[in-house]
């Protein structure tokens, strides 16, 4: 059929189309006779005829749900073909469409409803762009009362999967037990050798069907944990097993899929022992802090030495060229974290950190004098037992530590005293996270001794920094009166008890770790080499050191490089014009009173001392 659109703008004119009448009759259903319903005047055909046959179909049904005044047939074809073409394609859009038209065609007591130019009323314009009587309502109040956008509840709402945070919340228990808080920065890293892949690995294992893809795990652990690393080789003391097993692995060809199993199988199982390891010290951590009656559990460590000597010059206005390479007086930070609550803080941990200038060694003498300075600020209220966990360092894991605890047993301060350490490699605790937020208030000019400890305090949960003035001498006054033990190197537990409640002779037993059995075993004749060893090892050959004290340890300036410290350091930093008042007058005294104040050895028997001892009883 050939289009003239004279002869059709001619037949709209004459053509009538009668109205539907005001009564509710039934409208009879559509059909597809066009003698029943006319099509739209200015319908055409063309190439796509698919779309004007919707559109003449379309407005066809649209005509049946018109007003009575049928304003519909203003709208031509091509009228309902532009609308179908410009849609919203979601709900969202449709909404914010809506809005739009409002704003722009709405007062606050009329509503000019046109479509493609040309003006129908509120019904028609309703059906034309399937608008309920409820959402039109509600859009146009709200965009008469100023809402230009319309955002979404859920918007920015996260609603992670089951999958999801049933492994988020394995991922941070599994760090938590098995990661190392690194000292000397923020952050968490994963035994040394681990991949991300093992990891994603031994999650699926334990989650089964609640685990995610290997790739959404990967894509979590990048944007939510990005402070958690993967490293292969620790920075610090490396453990042996993991090095063995690392270099084991990579011995192992391309294709030899059963030795990397193998190899694979030993250090799941290396590391679920560190990982129960760390899961007893947290437990043991929640005991202390629940039922402070029941247990004391305290960490000690040192921090590296390097990061603390003063002065400290990190601006660069008084960084200049003529102190920049001085000599700095070296300073040791010796760290103690008891799991108590804090009446002060609020915290569920209490800090101390002890400073010393190096005038005595780092030795058992030195951590023994502190630990026993911490103790007196809980002598009401210790405990039954005492949980000690350090490293696996020489000054901690020997006779003279042994004797300490057994003391404290035979005296009855606490019924029971425990030594743990972690292996060797796995060591960063909560105290390492301690030097490591430490080590961020160091980003500052700090010159003075003193200026370092107030600094250490800034911590929240810091009680109390001090300098070590005095070290008792532990390793002479008991050193002969106890037994020589060997061969508990690779032990990392020992607990100290006493079965005889009058004598109260102290003795030990030792594990590897938990889950382990106490060794000596009594019902295993293996597990001993002495008949008298045979329900725990003896301590001491006697205890008639008691009637007497301790002495002191000599200060001494071996470490300290004094002599160049007060003709070169000191000199310099007065000259250089750099010194606040109070910097300067720590200085001139320090050079002038350095030796007296640093080097000179306590008064044996002083009444300092003897309070020292009062919680030995002594």
């Amino acid at each position: 059929m050939a289009f003239n659109s004279n002869t059709n703008k001619k037949d709209d004119m004459e053509t009538e189309v009668e109205p539907y009448p005001d009564s509710e009759e039934e409208i009879e259903p559509y059909t597809d006779s066009e003698e029943e319903i006319e099509p739209f005047p200015n319908d055409v055909e063309d190439d796509q005829g698919t779309s004007i046959n919707w559109a003449n179909h379309h407005g066809i049904e649209l005509r049946q749900k018109a007003c009575p005044h049928n304003c519909i047939t203003r709208l031509s074809s091509y009228d309902l073909l532009e609308l179908r073409k410009n849609k919203p394609n979601s709900q969202k859009e449709h909404t914010q469409w809506l809005l739009d038209f409002f704003f722009e065609h709405a007062t606050q007591d009329k509503v000019c409803h046109l479509v493609c130019g040309k003006e129908i009323c509120e019904k028609c314009w309703r059906e034309v762009h399937e608008v309920s009587i409820y959402k039109y309502n509600k859009y146009l109040t709200e965009s008469r009362n100023g809402v230009r956008e319309k955002i979404h509840a859920n918007t920015a709402s996260v609603r992670p999967s089951i999958q999801n945070s049933e492994s988020i919340g394995w991922f941070k228990n599994f760090v938590n037990d098995i990661g190392e808080h690194m000292p000397h920065q923020e952050k968490i890293t994963l035994p040394a050798g681990m991949k991300k892949t093992e990891v994603w690995k031994i999650m699926a294992s334990d989650l089964d069907s609640q685990s995610l893809t290997k790739s959404s795990f990967l894509k979590i652990w990048k944007r939510s944990f990005p402070h958690i690393t993967v490293v292969k080789e620790n920075p610090f003391s490396k453990c042996h097993i993991c090095t063995t097993l690392h270099f084991e692995f990579e011995k192992c060809g391309r294709y030899e899929r059963d030795a990397k199993m193998i190899v694979l199988e030993r250090k799941k199982q290396h590391w679920d022992y560190v990982r129960r390891q760390k899961e007893a010290y947290y437990e043991r951590r929640e005991v202390s802090r629940l039922f402070p009656r029941k247990c004391l559990t305290i960490i000690m460590d040192g921090m590296d030495q390097k990061k603390t000597n003063i002065p400290i010059l990190f601006s660069k206005s008084r960084n200049s060229k003529q102190i920049a390479n001085l000599q700095q007086v070296r300073t040791h930070l010796l760290g103690f974290l008891v799991h108590r609550d804090s009446e002060v803080s609020g915290a569920r941990k209490v800090g101390y950190g002890y400073f010393d200038l190096l005038q005595y060694p780092h030795d058992s003498n030195l951590n023994l004098t502190v630990l026993l300075q911490t103790l007196l600020d809980y002598k009401d209220c210790l405990g039954r037992e005492l949980h000690l966990q350090t490293d696996s360092a020489s000054d901690n894991k020997n006779k003279i530590v042994l004797g300490f605890l057994g003391i404290m047993v035979h005296l009855g301060i606490f019924e029971e005293c425990y030594l743990h350490m972690l292996p060797v490699g796995h060591t960063h605790e909560d105290i390492d996270a301690m030097f490591s937020n430490f080590s961020s208030l160091l980003k500052a000019d700090i010159m003075t001794l003193e200026e370092l400890t107030r600094t250490f305090q800034k911590l929240s949960y810091i009680k109390e920094s001090k300098i070590v003035k005095e070290v008792w001498d532990f390793k002479d006054w008991m050193v002969h009166h106890l037994v020589n033990n060997h061969g508990l190197g690779d032990q990392f537990e020992f607990r100290i008890h006493t079965l005889d409640k009058e004598s109260r002779t102290p003795i030990f037993h030792y594990r590897r770790g938990e889950g382990e059995r106490w060794l000596p075993d009594c019902e295993d004749e293996n597990s001993f080499e002495h008949q008298q060893d045979k329900c725990g090892i003896q301590i001491f050959k006697d205890m008639d050191f008691l009637r007497t004290k301790p002495k002191y340890v000599v200060p001494t300036e071996k470490a300290m490089y004094l002599n160049r410290i007060l003709q070169e350091t000191c000199p310099k930093l007065l000259e250089c014009g750099l010194l606040k008042d109070e910097e300067r007058q720590w200085w001139e005294e320090f050079s002038s009173t350095a030796r007296e104040k640093f080097l000179t050895p306590p008064i044996n028997g002083n009444k300092v001392s003897t309070h020292y001892l009062n919680l030995f009883n002594v």
